[in-house]
C-alpha cells in the first residue's frame, strides 16, 4: 500500500490530474475528508482514554504500545483516505 506521500507526488506528477473536477467530485472528496476526519477523531479519543488507564498502572510498556497502535491505525487511516480521494479524482 502506498504511503500519502506517494500518492501525492504521483498525482502531482500526472499531467491528465491537470483537468478540473466537477462539483459532484468536489462534493464526493469533501464527503471522504468528512468521513475520514471523524474517524480519526473517535482514534484520537480511544487513545486518549487508554493513554490514561496506563499512565494511571503507570506501564511505560502499554503507553508505547497505546502510542504505536495510534500511529499505525492514523496511518492506515490517512491511507484509505487518499486512496479513496484518488479513486473519485480518476472517476
Amino acid at each position: 500500500m502506498k504511503s500519502a506521500y506517494e500518492l501525492a507526488m504521483e498525482r502531482f506528477n500526472d499531467p491528465q490530474d491537470d483537468k478540473p473536477l466537477t462539483e459532484a467530485q468536489r462534493a464526493a472528496l469533501a464527503e471522504i475528508d468528512r468521513k475520514f476526519q471523524a474517524r480519526l477523531a473517535e482514534l484520537d479519543i480511544i487513545r486518549e482514554k487508554k493513554l490514561a488507564q496506563a499512565r494511571a498502572q503507570r506501564d511505560m510498556a502499554s503507553i508505547q504500545e497505546v502510542d504505536e497502535n495510534w500511529r499505525r491505525d492514523r496511518r492506515r487511516l490517512e491511507d484509505e483516505r487518499e486512496a479513496e480521494k484518488e479513486a473519485v479524482r480518476k472517476g
